[in-house]
């Protein structure tokens, strides 16, 4: 981890030395999308490309990332483990899954806003992005109406899971990341939604009390997930599913 120059730290506000630390946790990078007999190389799934540089941004200070930050992690790694070892089962969660969406969902909307994307892009990544940021700060006691959801989800025959991703869908008002087998997603907007929807949207909110979750096996539109969710989903599985079985057969 190398340090930079005197600057204002993204999260804290402070001016401190600033580190660059990572956008996606390097504990998904090692255990689900590293290929480790290669170089330790994963599909980047932005680059369309087999990578094994991590994305990496100047942003925090060391106190922020090593603590606040790396916390949050420290917990979805372990969160990983436990459902993973036991999938069918409903694991309990607590508050630090929610701070540990947020961090990603903030993250990956931050470095939305900094490529070149419109000022209307731009205008609805800000607010939910503010919100988000302020939550991590304990500014706010919730995230609402920004809320945060999670899927997880292990494909162990088309390796779905071995994927990092991060992105704004505009035209759903909402913000995918996946990471490794969490796929995690941000609502920008409610407004267009119908109480139908939010009832199903309800159902995969992450609570900010803890709750319990567990693998799904199926998207069930309706029940786990809103139709017009389904489909940017099913594409989403079909684009990466692709990519992972053509780097195997590269020999990747």
């Amino acid at each position: 981890m190398w340090r930079c120059s005197i600057k204002r730290c993204h999260l804290c506000g402070q001016s401190r030395e600033l580190v660059a630390g990572h956008i996606f946790p390097a504990f998904v990078c090692k255990k689900y999308v590293s290929d480790v007999d290669h170089g330790g190389g994963f599909l980047d799934l932005e680059g369309m490309r087999v990578t094994n540089r991590q994305l990496k941004r100047a942003w925090f200070c060391g106190e922020c990332d090593n603590e606040v930050l790396s916390k949050t992690e420290n917990y979805a790694a372990r969160f990983c483990e436990r459902i993973e070892g036991d999938p069918t089962t409903a694991h309990i969660y607590d508050e630090h899954l929610l701070r540990f969406a947020v961090s990603i969902s903030w993250r990956v909307a931050k470095g939305c806003m900094e490529e070149s994307t419109s000022q209307q892009e731009r205008e609805m990544l800000k607010k939910p992005s503010r919100r988000w940021k302020e939550f991590l700060r304990d500014e706010r006691p919730n995230i609402l109406p920004y809320s945060q959801h999670l899927f997880v989800v292990f494909d162990n025959t088309g390796g779905l899971h071995k994927a990092l991703r991060g992105a704004p869908f505009f035209d759903e008002r909402l913000l995918l990341s996946q990471v490794g087998p969490l796929f995690l997603v941000g609502l920008l907007d409610r407004t267009h939604l119908s109480l139908k929807d939010i009832a199903v949207w309800g159902r995969s909110e992450i609570d900010p009390a803890g709750g319990t979750l567990s693998a799904i096996s199926e998207w069930r539109v309706g029940e786990n997930v809103t139709e017009e969710c389904a489909s940017l989903f099913g594409q989403h599985e079909i684009d990466t599913t692709r990519r992972i079985l053509g780097m195997r057969r590269r020999g990747r």
